[in-house]
């Protein structure tokens, strides 16, 4: 047991926040902790996107694993009315 935290120690994870790269040592974080990262308000809503192109909603206390190639977060465009 003792050995895997170890390994785990040493483990980096890579992921994006509107366009700036980002490493981090756990394996997982919650959207509110993304957020701190990335200096994103939390007023903002954020979004993973998809290896297929696609955008998914994470919210303040949705945990993402980060798993297989680094992961893409944004900030949620705006959209004004006028």
């Amino acid at each position: 047991m003792e050995t895997q935290a170890i390994a785990q120690a040493g483990k980096k994870f890579f992921l994006w926040i509107d366009g700036v790269e980002y490493t981090v040592h756990e394996e997982s974080l919650t959207g509110a902790q993304i957020k701190q990262l990335g200096g994103i308000p939390m007023d903002i809503p954020l979004v993973l996107e998809l290896e297929d192109g696609t955008e998914q909603p994470v919210g303040d206390g949705e945990t993402v694993t980060f798993e297989g190639p680094g992961r893409r977060f944004m900030r949620s465009p705006r959209f004004k009315r006028g």
